[in-house]
């Protein structure tokens, strides 16, 4: 596990050491990031800077849950610049947020193996 990605120490405090619930939210979560991919790619290819704000809102809250820092600081930069409107900003920072979502995904994979 590259608790760089995740840190499962600090996740499992947050859940009260229930390694069972941790697996569990990480299986509940594997099948999410295909859509939001797919809605954040999509809106921003469309202009549509409030979804694109929204949905990495949403993911940023989402990984929180694994205390999975690199995503949440690539999302919340996406969010930031989607509040702002500040479109170049907001495609500058997709590809850090697949980029991190795609090490994310990883890490949860091996965690529910």
């Amino acid at each position: 596990m590259n608790h760089a990605v995740i840190n499962i120490e600090a996740a499992l405090e947050n859940l009260g050491g229930d390694r069972a619930l941790l697996h569990e939210l990480a299986e509940m979560m594997l099948p999410d990031l295909d859509g939001y991919r797919h809605s954040l790619q999509t809106s921003l290819s469309q202009g549509d800077l409030t979804t694109a704000y929204q949905q990495a809102h949403s993911l940023k809250g989402a990984v929180s849950n694994f205390v999975a820092e690199p995503l949440r600081q690539a999302a919340l930069e996406l969010e930031l610049a989607g509040k702002h409107g500040e479109m170049d900003a907001a495609q500058a920072a997709l590809p850090k947020v697949l980029d991190a979502m795609d090490a994310f995904e990883a890490a949860l994979r091996d965690l529910v193996s």
